[in-house]
């Protein structure tokens, strides 16, 4: 799960802009702590400084759902082996 993996090491925050005169908080990713894991959605701006491209933070998620999905799917799979096998231990000891 390598998107799975690098979406956990995100560390949403809440902040404020530098210009920002009222008091609302936005809420988002420092975009220097995002650029080593997820490089595609960092761009650099005219100003020099790094900014994101929040809309492709979707796909990113999507992806990582994708892997917990089959993650899942595998454990369900293990659960019902595992089921059967105790199922099948109970059948025998109860013939005894």
């Amino acid at each position: 799960p390598a998107t799975l993996g690098k979406v956990m090491q995100l560390n949403p925050v809440s902040y404020q802009y530098n210009h920002q005169t009222d008091e609302r908080y936005t809420l988002g990713f420092i975009a220097q702590e995002v650029q080593p894991l997820f490089p595609e959605i960092v761009f650099t701006g005219e100003d020099g400084k790094l900014g994101m491209s929040y809309a492709n933070t979707g796909v990113i998620a999507i992806k990582a759902i994708q892997e917990q999905q089959q993650m899942i799917q595998a454990q369900q799979s293990l659960i019902e082996t595992m089921q059967k096998q105790i199922q099948a231990l109970e059948e025998k000891l109860s013939e005894k």
